[in-house]
């Protein structure tokens, strides 16, 4: 394998079933490779296959047919057990939606992705050292011990941005990650998101690559691919 790829996607097929009616073919026969310390964005319009080619990129949905190379890894020859902690040790998600429980405060949803993705305790002291210094840098280290619910969605997202850096992922996932902020808010999470693998970054934290699903061309500007899905497939964007 080239040392420079970190994934590799080839001939990707998915389909999903409907109430009524035949199932609609998704992605069909797609191909990507991501290259280290390459940031890539896939925009398309809704129902296209974003989320979907994320969820396989990631593991957490299995292709029907198709395979995944991840850090070296043929993932269709791996076990159901091994594949859950490739994906816990090497992908890290950020989600349009919230990824906090509601029950817990920030602090207590970052230990426990904290003591979901460590093992070592010197590992557990570490990465919430990490997490407060982001918090404090993301200017939401006041919020630590409220809720979900009691914070902004600016907020939010910065909470979420952080749980998605914990536990030293290799990889970034980003689904539509300023979708539900204002332009202001939108701006501040993709210079962060999107600065982390720039040449001059202090704060990488051994990410190695990332891919963005996003609407929002100025984010998907800063990539330094873009493709769009069409017909089920890859293809460079044409603007």
């Amino acid at each position: 394998m080239d040392e420079q790829v970190i994934l590799t996607a080839t001939e990707i097929h998915k389909k999903f079933k409907q109430p009524h009616g035949s199932p609609v073919a998704v992605l069909q026969g797609l191909s990507l490779r991501l290259r280290n310390h390459e940031r890539v964005a896939i925009v398309g319009p809704s129902g296209c296959g974003k989320s979907t080619l994320l969820h396989i990129l990631g593991l957490m949905e299995k292709p029907d047919h198709g395979d995944i190379d991840l850090l070296g890894k043929h993932i269709a020859s791996t076990s159901e057990k091994d594949r859950d902690i490739i994906r816990k040790k090497s992908v890290g998600f950020l989600f349009q939606f919230d990824s906090l429980i509601e029950e817990l405060t920030l602090l207590e949803n970052f230990k426990l992705t904290i003591e979901f993705k460590t093992q070592s305790e010197s590992e557990k002291l570490q990465e919430m050292e990490k997490a407060r210094a982001m918090a404090k840098k993301l200017n939401i280290a006041h919020c630590l011990d409220q809720y979900p619910q009691q914070i902004s969605g600016g907020e939010n997202t910065r909470a979420n941005l952080i749980k998605a850096f914990l536990g030293s992922p290799k990889i970034i996932l980003a689904d539509e990650p300023t979708g539900n902020l204002d332009p202001k808010n939108a701006k501040e999470v993709a210079e962060i998101l999107m600065g982390v693998l720039d040449e001059s970054s202090k704060d990488r934290h051994n990410i190695l690559a990332m891919v963005i699903a996003t609407h929002n061309m100025e984010v998907a500007k800063r990539a330094d691919k873009i493709y769009e899905i069409y017909e089920g497939k890859l293809r460079a964007f044409q603007s």
